[in-house]
């Protein structure tokens, strides 16, 4: 498997993770993924305009790198999406839309799902731009709060987890992810239900909570009819996306 380390326009791979065969014998998959930390770090100092002001200086760079790679060497197993989760956070702080790590053939999440909305970014905030028939109240509704925990507040949880230019890049990424099972367990640990609470405020000005069920991505995508989206203008575009 291959890692794909991507910094502004530079791109480098190397072979890594499933546990490779060494001169001396057998490498796990943890220690191999370990190797591909510190080539993604040591390629990230040399090639990255300024990856340290971020973390005040270079002292601080290196001993947040050394504390993660410690702390994902300690643990019993370490997987390609656990390291890519794990390293996301960390270079989140760069605030760089062009560098990120990722695998060009990681495992899909096969518990992937989503909620039955789409979101868009306008200027006051996020509002439903898509949505099954039966939600079709919440059209242009602005979300405000999901799990009990206000816009700005998820945001912000958001905002250490992806990468991010600016304000309005993290919102565009709430807006793909949101309504994701696997963010939703990120940005709140202990989440695992069947629905996600959010509150929407409606076009009347009066707040709505709403309890949405997941549904798989690929069902999704096959049954992109019965989507709506607000614009029926560019609905086949965003459906397509969905």
């Amino acid at each position: 498997m291959r890692i794909i380390i991507t910094i502004a326009l530079f791109v480098a791979t190397l072979v890594s993770a499933q546990g490779v065969e060494a001169q001396n014998g057998y490498i796990s998959q943890q220690d191999s993924l370990l190797q591909d930390y510190d080539y993604f770090f040591s390629q990230l100092e040399q090639i990255h305009p300024d990856p340290y002001s971020a973390f005040d200086g270079k002292d601080g760079f290196d001993k947040a790198v050394k504390q993660l790679r410690n702390e994902l060497a300690n643990r019993d197993s370490l997987t390609l999406n656990e390291m890519q989760v794990e390293v996301t956070k960390l270079i989140s702080a760069l605030h760089d839309g062009h560098t990120y790590i990722g695998y060009d053939k990681a495992p899909k999440k096969v518990e992937d799902q989503w909620v039955p909305l789409k979101f868009k970014v306008i200027p006051k905030g996020i509002i439903v731009n898509g949505y099954t028939p039966e939600l079709e109240s919440l059209k242009g509704a602005m979300l405000c709060q999901v799990e009990g925990e206000p816009l700005e507040s998820v945001l912000d949880r958001l905002d250490k987890l992806v990468v991010s230019e600016n304000r309005y890049g993290l919102m565009g990424n709430a807006c793909r992810n949101i309504g994701n099972t696997n963010t939703l367990r990120q940005l709140f640990p202990t989440f695992n239900k069947e629905q996600v609470s959010m509150k929407f405020r409606m076009a009347n000005g009066k707040d709505t909570l709403v309890s949405l069920p997941f549904t798989l991505y690929g069902h999704l995508l096959m049954n992109v009819s019965h989507i709506r989206t607000s614009n029926t203008a560019s609905s086949m575009t965003a459906n397509k996306r969905w």
